[in-house]
């Protein structure tokens, strides 16, 4: 992967970007967006912010991505919205990672997001189907790992017609024009994303699901659209002053985010990236930046982009910004497991967490599933999901609805 506007390697840019707005890191994300623009890459920053929040938000911030959508969605984009909503999406209180377990669970047993609902139910049904009915009563009873496990049996376009059922039957009134509105936005996730993925259309589905399973109160706050103040505009004339200068390079790419994406992230210790920064002409080669800025010139017409001469003579702390020695030990292999432990271990309010990544059993089966240097981790899991044979259809009495108590034992 080629260098950026200020020689920091491309790909380790994009995990930076990635790593820090999944943390909620202002600044430090805000910063590498802007690298991002400055290089040619705006296009990939909206897909990162798209990836960050569908893995790390979610269904919790439908305001976020709403407004999101309708800033970014779009043909022309302004490089400031894109900076603003990268800030933005950093200030949301709540972080969720009920979409990467739902469908780890899903990988790991098809058959685990089971679970019995209770006689609580709706007004009405759209059908008399069995499936349908549990499929109902489990997002009505919020279950929505249960909603997900029935909808393996249910076609697409049923599936996607009881959504729409229940948002207008059954839905508050109050929410349903935000939520049509998600629906909608949520469906055409492609124009964020940059392009179509089957297993992104699950993605999309699994969350229009989850936006029905939260509770009114859970809904009526994920709906806000709230936009805070920001510094965004200081800081980008600030670092505006700088195009072109080593002091541009104020934050060092974060070593510890760079597990199973690329460049360092799939290197052993023993090796470095330092080479990169001593072959110019190949180093960038392919950034939208550097192809346009250097057409129709000779190697010794690139005196004005290296005002604070050539990478290859700073200080090793300065090179070490941007370069540096693998992550991975000896022998290490890139899996979903080394990924879910570093950075999918926090919160799944929609999954409700029971402790199962402690099962030895359960970190072997991702200790073997290796990520795929030609894809992203969201990616590997999404294409084994969709290989994924379905499971027999479900028996009725299994589907049929259970009286639950609570016995305390004296």
């Amino acid at each position: 992967m080629p260098l950026t506007r200020h020689f920091y390697s491309s790909e380790e840019v994009f995990s930076s970007f990635l790593y820090t707005t999944s943390k909620g890191v202002a600044k430090e994300s805000v910063f590498w967006c802007f690298e991002l623009i400055q290089s040619g890459y705006a296009t990939e920053a909206i897909s990162l912010l798209f990836e960050s929040w569908v893995w790390h938000y979610g269904a919790f911030s439908i305001g976020w991505f709403n407004r999101m959508w309708k800033r970014l969605g779009q043909q022309e984009v302004s490089s400031d919205d894109l900076l603003e909503e990268a800030y933005q999406l950093c200030q949301l209180s709540i972080r969720d990672h009920s979409v990467w377990n739902i469908f780890s669970r899903q990988l790991y047993n098809p058959s685990e997001g089971y679970d019995r609902v209770t006689f609580r139910s709706p007004p009405s049904f759209p059908s008399a189907d069995t499936k349908e009915i549990y499929f109902i009563r489990a997002i009505y009873q919020h279950k929505t790992s249960a909603a997900w496990w029935i909808a393996q049996w249910i076609s697409k376009n049923r599936f996607l017609y009881l959504l729409e059922w229940y948002c207008k039957h059954i839905l508050e009134e109050s929410a349903r024009s935000d939520i049509k509105q998600f629906f909608e936005s949520i469906t055409n996730y492609e124009l964020l994303l940059g392009y179509s993925h089957d297993g992104y259309d699950r993605v999309s589905h699994l969350l229009m699901l989850m936006s029905l399973c939260l509770t009114s109160k859970q809904r009526e706050k994920s709906c806000r659209s709230i936009v805070l103040s920001s510094p965004v505009s200081e800081w980008s004339v600030e670092w505006s002053q700088l195009l072109g200068r080593k002091a541009a390079r104020i934050y060092s790419i974060p070593y510890y985010g760079l597990y199973g994406t690329w460049g360092r992230g799939r290197m052993i210790q023993t090796k470095d990236t330092m080479n990169q920064l001593f072959d110019m002409e190949k180093g960038v080669l392919s950034c939208p930046f550097w192809d346009e800025a250097l057409t129709g010139k000779g190697y010794e017409e690139w005196e004005e982009y290296f005002p604070d001469d050539l990478p290859d003579e700073w200080t090793r702390s300065e090179k070490e910004k941007s370069h540096g020695s693998g992550i991975l030990r000896v022998n290490e292999k890139v899996s979903l497991w080394g990924y879910t432990k570093r950075y999918m271990m926090g919160r799944s309010y929609l999954a409700w967490n029971r402790g199962e990544w402690n099962q030895p059993k359960r970190i072997e089966f991702f200790e073997e599933k290796e990520i795929d240097g030609s894809d992203s981790p969201f990616q590997t899991l999404l294409s084994m999901i969709l290989s994924q044979e379905i499971l027999s259809s479900p028996s009725e009495e299994l589907l049929s609805p259970k009286h639950k108590r609570l016995v305390v034992k004296k």
